[in-house]
This record gives C-alpha cells, sequence and structure tokens, in this order.
C-alpha cells in the first residue's frame, strides 16, 4: 500500500495462535537430579560409580526427553561391561549352585573380578564352597563331570565332551574349579541362560535380591514372548518395592 506521503508501507497483521504448552517437567524421583539417577544405575547394575561423560550424556539425555530411567537401565544391561563383568559371575552361581546370586555375594564377586581378579579364581573359591561339596564333592571324576552336564546343561555327556573334560581332569590340566569355568562360559550355557541372567540382572541391579520364583517365570515368559527389556525394567523401577530402596 501507499501512504498519504507517497511512500510504501507494508501492513503486517499478526494472527494469534493457540497457546504452546509448557515443556513437561522431567521428574527424576525417587532421586534429587539426573546425575544422581545415572549413577545409582551404574553402581546398581555395573559395580562402578558413572564416569564423566556417561555421567554427562546420560544425564542431559534424561532432562531433555531423549532418554527414560528405562531406557537408561537397559543400555547399560545390554552393554558389553555387563556382559564381561557381572554376567560371567552371575553364570558361575547358576552353574555351581542352580540359583541366582544373591545380591551381596554378586557385589563383591563383581568387585573381584574389576579388581583384577580372573574369573578362574573366583571359580575355585566356589569350588571351595560347602554349597559344591553339598552338590558335587563326593563323586568321583567321570560321575562328576556327567553331574556337571546334567546340572549345567540338562543333558546327558556327548563321548568327545566327556572324554575331554574326563581328561583334563585326569591328566591335571584342569582342577573342578577350571572344569566349571568351562561349561558357565562356554556358548551353549551362555545361550540357554541368556533370558533367566537378563530376569535375574533386573531383580540383583534394581531390588537388591534375587528373583522369586514366581516373578522368575512370569518375566521371563514375558521376554520370551518378545516383551521389551525396557518394558520390564519400567515395571520393576514403578513398583514401591524399588521406590522404597531410597
Amino acid at each position: 500500500a501507499r501512504g498519504g506521503d507517497g511512500r510504501l508501507w507494508t501492513a503486517i497483521v499478526f494472527i494469534q495462535g493457540p497457546a504452546l504448552a509448557p515443556a513437561p517437567v522431567v521428574s527424576f524421583a525417587p532421586f534429587a537430579s539426573a546425575s544422581a539417577l545415572v549413577n545409582q544405575q551404574y553402581v546398581d547394575l555395573l559395580g562402578r560409580a558413572a564416569d564423566a561423560g556417561a555421567l554427562s550424556g546420560w544425564s542431559g539425555a534424561l532432562q531433555t526427553g531423549q532418554a527414560t530411567h528405562a531406557s537408561l537401565v537397559a543400555a547399560l544391561l545390554a552393554s558389553s561391561e555387563h556382559a564381561s563383568v557381572v554376567r560371567p559371575v552371575a553364570r558361575l552361581y547358576l552353574a555351581y549352585f542352580g540359583r541366582s546370586p544373591d545380591a551381596a555375594g554378586l557385589v563383591y564377586w563383581v568387585g573381584q573380578l574389576r579388581a583384577g581378579n580372573p574369573l578362574t579364581n573366583i571359580s575355585n573359591a566356589f569350588a571351595s564352597s560347602s554349597e559344591f561339596a553339598t552338590r558335587y564333592g563326593s563323586l568321583g571324576n567321570q560321575a562328576f563331570v556327567e553331574r556337571v552336564y546334567m546340572n549345567v546343561l540338562g543333558r546327558s555327556p556327548d563321548l568327545a565332551g566327556l572324554t575331554y573334560w574326563l581328561g583334563q581332569l585326569l591328566n591335571g590340566l584342569l582342577n573342578r574349579g577350571g572344569v566349571m569355568t568351562g561349561f558357565s562360559e562356554s556358548s551353549e550355557y551362555r545361550y540357554v541362560t541368556s533370558t533367566q541372567l537378563d530376569v535375574a540382572s533386573v531383580y540383583l541391579g534394581l531390588l537388591r535380591r534375587a528373583p522369586d520364583a514366581a516373578g522368575l517365570s512370569y518375566w521371563m515368559g514375558q521376554l520370551r514372548a518378545g516383551v521389551p527389556v525396557a518394558t520390564f525394567v519400567a515395571s520393576i523401577l514403578g513398583s514401591a518395592e524399588y521406590r522404597n530402596r531410597f
């Protein structure tokens, strides 16, 4: 348009749209801050404090909504660090004693592994326990190997496997602790215990206890049916039992 003085001007019309919704308030309860939440998950699930980079990265992701408490836990459970430090100790408990570790025992032995104590030494300590003696102590070498196959892998030994492990014992190449480590770290045992360890790791990390039989059975079934680990984790995080820890 042109004004009375001959100069051009532009009319700008402001159209009021809907008010922008306020940014959602992110809660880190039961923790006071995102960094406190992140650090506790590292302690609970990996047995160590969060390093500075992880603390900064995860805290920022939580504050912006790019990550959730449950997705953080699921990521730590799926990490190579959890696979190399926590799960080997938990598998030893399953292999030796047919049960999930108790929380205090898992924390102690994960700490030992982090301090440089080899898994074979931890296995030998398990082999000297009264619980191990009750399950295996009076057996001869062949009967011991056969029992290990049944207790650990749930099957009778194949001839080649029986011959191999028996030869390791008879020739002094391995003691019984070494045999148990070999079984617990085998690809077959890693596979058959994977889902059970997923469930046990969540209970032990978040609730500081081994799963009860009903909870173990239910959540193993859910995970095998395709329920994401993060969904399982979110259920535990939302429980009164978890909140009451803090």
